[in-house]
């Protein structure tokens, strides 16, 4: 049985990997006012489902993701504590975003500030995850180091996908126990509710 398991495991790691590169190749081709279009139609959804959240994690865009910029001053402007994503080499904290920071590109290729001041995990209500892909029953295809599956684990936190609607597949994409499904996904032409 624990073979069984092993090899499902190593063909599902095969098919991220395909799904992966598929998905990061289309975002890249992706004109910058067409992403810019996407960003502003899937803030007005997210800010129409008037969710019940005070800390907020929000991850700071690269390489076509759906741009957070908008999102990260609707969250000032309104009063809410805001965070964004600090990484190790093996695990990710929440950074209190303060305006004064300054920002390095972090060994991953996105930015974080450069001198983090963490907050308790525990208190972050809601996070805006990115992803490459993701399933109509909110599995999600990362980047591959699993920061947000071990991110989110055991916690209360309302998880928030931000997609292009390509980057949302008919297939199911296979997960297995340390995969942290979606409560809600957003693109532009939709809105999913898990």
């Amino acid at each position: 049985m624990k073979k069984l398991q092993r090899i499902l495991k190593m063909q599902c790691n095969i098919d991220k990997k395909l799904i992966r590169r598929d998905m990061i190749s289309k975002r890249k081709q992706m004109h910058i006012s067409k992403v810019r279009e996407n960003s502003d139609i899937i803030l007005e959804s997210f800010i129409d489902l008037n969710l019940d959240y005070k800390t907020v994690m929000c991850y700071l865009d690269f390489s076509n993701e759906v741009i957070t910029k908008e999102f990260v001053s609707y969250f000032k402007i309104n009063g809410y504590i805001l965070t964004v994503p600090v990484c190790d080499d093996n695990n990710m904290f929440a950074a209190k975003f303060n305006d004064l920071d300054e920002f390095k590109v972090s060994k991953l290729g996105v930015l974080e500030p450069e001198n983090p001041e963490l907050i308790d995990s525990n208190l972050i209500d809601l996070c805006i995850i990115p992803g490459v892909a993701f399933d109509k029953q909110g599995n999600r295809v990362g980047y591959g180091k699993g920061y947000y599956d071990k991110f989110l684990r055991n916690k209360k936190t309302i998880k928030v996908a931000i997609c292009h609607d390509f980057q949302l597949i008919d297939d199911i994409i296979q997960s297995d126990d340390n995969d942290v499904k979606m409560d809600y996904i957003i693109t532009e032409k939709r809105v999913l509710k898990l």
